[in-house]
């Protein structure tokens, strides 16, 4: 046992969390917990989305939870409905999450939960209950807790988990305001504020309610949510906005007989309205069986931390539990100390961690946790506000883009950089997902796009000076360009661009033809890599082609640039070929609408195969890119020997060979570089800068910039569909 003691005040799902993490990583530690049994919460339930289930799966806790009938099944939809209980959509983020991530999102009994983390504690005897904590006092550098009841406990390290109104944590700022007057910022008393009221319930069954899916019916400065569990019994809150924002200590309570009154002048709130049911909340009520009206309290505090003393969980960032993300941020920052107090130890070698180590490391876990926790806290925050409509803003988002945002979820974002238990291994189910799990990317850590822009500044200087120097374009230097072309026709179907200017291939087909190709080309180039951080497609099904349109890029390229191409340069003085001539600056508005006439004519896989196939675009991508690429340096060769082309010297006239990249090529070789500049800083790339770049020089002087620029975005879009990031989690 680690010569290290930590005394844990709560036995919430923080404190028995903790004692888990504790219990693997050998140190000592004692829970004092104020109820007379754990598992008297208060709480209907709580959520477990994968960043909590992956840590309660390192602990051993997860498959025992998961295997009781005290949850829903895995919850893959959510259902949003009007005030009247009409239908609006449905979207898939929870599906998409579990396979992205091998962990399913599910809800369950708050008393189960709690009971399962205490089963799993081997020494019993340190759980303490009927243990309400009066004050802590430091007796020769150490804190000793003393209780109600008259009992006191000594230890190195008081560990607050009790909650949004923590003894530990009042006592921390005596403590601090005593010896270090105005390190607690006056801000932090007043954190605390409610702008709701919530009522949290599990009724029994209600016929015509299903399984899998959370569903929503939203109303202004109001919000329904319910799911159903395995058992059949429905859990369900119902939150409304309060008349103005309240602030401890003025924040009001309820009674049982509040909660009552409330709920029966709203009896007649339908939830579901269609051809086969009609529910309202009467059906809901008169099968209550757990039921609490409560303030929704929010609040995230500066200060975690001081001395001896360190505070988790909802005593110092707390979110609105309709968000069903409370769970996943006392989990991680339950994790992520029991990671810092277990390096302190291994640290120590053996011996007592001095005040000042103990005080370091607290304040390192505080500097490393609190940016995520407060960004997620902060999600929170905005997740009910959207619910209940908060603002015009959020109504126009509700009603007309969330329904087209075809199941994308943003949850990833927030799971992706998850916190783990360090020194347990990684469970196997958290490595099978098409979403590795990498602490350097996610929430607050995404790759500023400005450093990208000022990266690509020269492909935006190469389109101003393509403008600005404007001369009616040679047939050849068009033709160089189609390539670069072809790949914004196939960027503009990636999953990843939604609501992104990428996106838009016909905006810039059209601006081509008014300022020029060269010009749109270059603009489009400078957009694309600031646009796209390696990031981005953390998750795989992000690099994935909308499917319709993968399976129709070959015969779009063939019809609408392989046979214009190979008919111009091999018949110009045919009548067809001078017709194409006369065409030609259209063309690029032609293949994108070309484009997506085959692609409407053609049944849309991405539904599935985002969850289950995400190379199944792949197929369809080479066998168009290779007969474009192969055409490209066919045309670019027989106009190399005709001389009816750019001449291209050999390797001993370097110099003029780089004088003479100018314009598209030049573009696409700043282009190209920057996207494997990434994709070494990565390690997505082994092969050298050298090896890079004479195999560009080969590829250019032999197959021309065209087909070497296809060959590089296809070679990209294997490595992006198979290789992970350096820091990506994956054994």
């Amino acid at each position: 046992m680690a010569n290290l003691r930590v005394i844990i005040v709560g036995g919430g799902i923080g404190g028995l969390t903790l004692a888990n993490c504790l219990q693997h990583a050998n140190i000592d530690f004692v829970l004092l917990e104020s109820r007379e049994k754990i598992g008297m919460h208060f709480g209907a339930g709580v959520g477990i989305d994968p960043p909590a289930a992956r840590i309660l799966d390192q602990l051993g806790v997860f498959s025992d939870l998961e295997s009781q009938f005290v949850g829903t099944a895995p919850t893959r939809a959510a259902i949003q409905r009007d005030v009247n209980g009409k239908y609006l959509f449905e979207s898939y983020g929870y599906a998409l999450s579990e396979a992205r991530t091998g962990y399913a999102c599910a809800f369950y009994r708050r008393p189960a939960v709690l009971q399962t983390l205490l089963k799993h504690i081997n020494e019993k005897e340190k759980i303490l209950v009927s243990k309400r904590v009066r004050n802590i006092t430091y007796e020769i550098s150490k804190p000793i807790v003393a209780c109600e009841d008259g009992s006191t406990y000594s230890g190195d390290i008081v560990v607050g988990c009790d909650g949004v109104r923590s003894v530990v944590r009042q006592e921390m700022w005596r403590i601090t305001d005593k010896e270090q007057p105005g390190k607690i910022p006056s801000s932090d008393k007043d954190f605390l504020t409610a702008n709701w009221r919530g009522m949290y319930a599990i009724s029994g069954p209600v016929l015509g309610l299903d399984t899998g899916a959370v569903q929503v019916s939203l109303n202004r400065d109001e919000a329904f949510y319910w799911f159903v569990l395995k058992d059949g019994n429905v859990m369900w809150c119902m939150v409304e906005k309060l008349d103005k924002e309240y602030h401890l200590p003025n924040i009001p309570r309820y009674t049982e007989e509040d909660a009552r009154v409330w709920v029966e002048s709203k009896l007649d709130r339908v939830l579901v309205s269609d051809t086969l049911n009609h529910i309202t909340l009467a059906d809901l009520w008169k099968n209550r069986e757990v039921v609490a009206l409560v303030p929704v309290e929010e609040g995230d505090l500066k200060v975690w931390t001081s001395g001896r003393i360190v505070c988790v969980g909802d005593s110092v960032h707390k979110v609105t539990p309709e968000s069903g993300i409370g769970t996943t941020i006392v989990t991680e920052t339950a994790a992520s100390l029991a990671n810092h107090l277990k390096r302190l130890v291994d640290n120590s070698e053996g011996k007592t961690p001095t005040t000042a180590d103990i005080e370091t490391c607290l304040k390192s876990f505080e500097t490393h946790r609190h940016p995520r926790a407060s960004m997620v806290t902060k999600h929170g925050f905005q997740n009910v506000r959207v619910f209940t409509l908060a603002s015009r803003r959020v109504r126009m988002i509700i009603k007309y883009l969330l329904p087209n945002m075809g199941g994308e979820s943003t949850q990833s974002e927030r799971y992706i950089a998850a916190e783990k238990v360090d020194f347990l291994p990684v469970p196997q189910r958290s490595l099978n997902g098409t979403m590795a799990f990498n602490p350097t990317q996610g929430t607050g850590q995404k790759e500023p796009r400005k450093p990208r822009a000022m990266l690509a500044l020269p492909l935006l200087l190469l389109a101003v000076n393509a403008l600005w120097n404007k001369e009616a374009p040679t047939l050849v230097v068009q033709m160089l360009n189609l390539p670069l072309f072809l790949i914004v026709l196939m960027e503009g179907s990636r999953r990843a661009y939604f609501l992104n200017p990428i996106q838009w291939p016909l905006f810039f087909s059209i601006l081509s033809y008014f300022l020029g190709m060269t010009t749109m080309v270059d603009f489009w180039l400078f957009l694309h890599y600031s646009w796209s951080p390696i990031d981005l497609f953390g998750a795989l099904d992000q690099r994935l082609l909308q499917m319709n349109y993968a399976k129709t890029l070959l015969p779009t390229i063939f019809i609408g640039a392989i046979l214009p191409a190979i008919t111009i340069t091999a018949y110009p003085e045919a009548e067809l070929s001078k017709n194409l001539h006369f065409i030609w600056p259209v063309l690029p508005i032609v293949l994108v609408i070309l484009h997506r006439l085959f692609a409407s004519l053609v049944q849309d896989s991405t539904p599935f195969d985002r969850f289950y196939r995400v190379k199944a675009d792949l197929p369809s991508i080479r066998r168009a890119v290779i007969p474009a690429a192969f055409v490209a340096a066919a045309l670019f060769n027989y106009n190399r020997i005709t001389g009816t082309g750019p001449q291209v010297p050999a390797l001993h006239e370097v110099p003029s060979a780089l004088r003479g990249i100018i314009g598209a090529e030049l573009g696409g070789c700043i282009w190209i570089v920057l996207l494997f500049k990434d994709l070494k800083k990565a390690r997505m790339v082994e092969t050298s800068w050298v090896v890079l770049l004479v195999g560009y020089w080969l590829a250019v002087s032999s197959i021309g910039s065209g087909a070497t620029l296809l060959a590089g975005w296809l070679w990209r879009e294997q490595i992006l569909a198979t290789k992970r990031h350096w820091a990506a989690v994956t054994k």
